[in-house]
């Protein structure tokens, strides 16, 4: 319980831009183990929030919430792969952390693998699984992802977007989507 009150007392002051204290407050945390520490402090190496930044203290604290299954600290990895923050960068690395977000629901890990499908970057390039992802982002409340899959459906035809949105439906619906 008082990891609880003292995340929310790290929380508080992070959106204060009290970033010494919400560091006081969220290291012990995320060195004790919780998932939602250790995504916050990733965060704040990843934009230099009061600490220097560093993509490389920002990899370690989201891989440890990640491992955790927490899906924003998935997506954020992909995006260190994907833009190459700390890393080499790798697009099938990217699009790992960013499928493992997007099955945990993470609108941005949705939208972001789906305009990987779309390109053919780092997965094989499959429009309806593109569309699938993009619809399921816009569907958790990504207008970004809305605008992808109506440029998707431009160069699809009426059956490639209905098995699209089948595809979605059933993900919605708690089946195993048919990915590769």
């Amino acid at each position: 319980q008082s990891w609880g009150a003292d995340l929310q007392k790290g929380i508080q002051s992070a959106q204060s831009g009290k970033f010494q204290e919400a560091l006081n407050e969220l290291q012990p945390l995320a060195l004790r183990g919780s998932a939602h520490a250790q995504s916050l402090l990733g965060e704040m190496y990843f934009r230099g929030d009061g600490v220097k930044q560093n993509y490389l203290l920002a990899r370690k604290w989201f891989r440890r919430s990640a491992q955790q299954g927490w899906a924003s600290a998935n997506y954020k990895l992909g995006l260190l792969y994907r833009k190459g923050l700390g890393v080499k960068p790798n697009n099938v690395s990217a699009a790992f952390w960013y499928r493992a977000g997007a099955e945990r629901g993470d609108a941005d890990a949705q939208k972001d693998l789906g305009i990987l499908y779309a390109f053919g970057e780092g997965v094989e390039r499959n429009l309806l699984f593109a569309h699938m992802w993009s619809n399921i982002s816009a569907r958790n409340g990504s207008n970004a992802a809305a605008k992808v899959r109506d440029e998707l459906e431009k160069g699809m035809s009426d059956d490639e977007i209905g098995e699209a949105k089948t595809l979605a439906n059933q993900f919605h619906n708690g089946y195993q989507y048919a990915g590769d």
